[in-house]
């Protein structure tokens, strides 16, 4: 703790940040592919319907 009695809470919200990345990116990842997998879906079904 500092002298002027507050708390140091770099180191803390750093790592916190740090431990939130990974996932964050994984939800990223799954959303990024869930969207182009119903891209792909609809312009499958656009197609496939045009008669």
């Amino acid at each position: 703790m500092p002298r002027d009695g507050t708390h140091d809470t770099a180191g803390a919200s750093s790592s916190s940040v740090q431990n939130v990345s990974g996932p964050l990116n994984v939800a990223l990842a799954c959303a990024a592919a869930s969207q182009a997998v119903h891209r792909q879906s609809t312009v499958f079904q656009d197609h496939v319907f045009d008669d």
